[in-house]
């Protein structure tokens, strides 16, 4: 999963560079970046619910169950509202191609770098947070590992709709 982000994240930079003009091209730089932030911050969301579950589980010496994961799986769907999103960006940028210059897209490169890079290191990071608690639980065994199936399921999905977008 974290290779795709990368992936995608990687497309992403290169749709929007090679197909943005001054202000337009910059928009959809921005938003692409934000977009990026915003899988992040709900892979951050995912993360939280599931450690609040496993300290719930501690706390009261009972297993976990499915329900307990209902916040993360609603924020995993959220997931894949961000790749829609990232969708719109990409044919925006693609509209926006064939009119951006060599230099347009070096300087644009060089002026997004930074926030580019520092927002795909957050993404990778969240996301194998989100890996690391996830195989906390099932580390667990029983119905602990049970009970985050419907989450990986979910997460699944979110994967699958960002992968999409690196295959067209």
């Amino acid at each position: 999963m974290k290779r795709s982000f990368v992936l995608i994240g990687t497309f992403g930079l290169l749709a929007c560079t090679v197909g943005c003009s001054s202000n337009p091209r910059e928009t959809v730089l921005n938003a692409t970046i934000g977009t990026v932030d915003k899988a992040a911050a709900q892979l951050r969301n995912i993360k939280a619910n599931i450690t609040a579950a496993l300290e719930k589980s501690d706390k009261e010496k009972k297993p976990l169950t499915e329900d307990e994961f209902k916040p993360a799986i609603a924020a995993a769907a959220e997931l894949k509202k961000v790749a829609k999103e990232k969708q719109t960006l990409r044919d925006q940028a693609d509209a926006l191609k064939d009119s951006t210059t060599k230099e347009e897209r070096e300087e644009l490169s060089k002026k997004y770098r930074d926030r580019w890079e520092g927002a795909m290191v957050q993404l990778v990071k969240a996301q194998t947070e989100v890996s690391q608690a996830i195989k906390q639980v099932e580390d667990r065994g029983g119905n602990d590992r049970n009970a985050v199936e419907s989450l990986k399921k979910a997460l699944s999905e979110a994967q699958g709709e960002f992968e999409g977008l690196t295959k067209q």
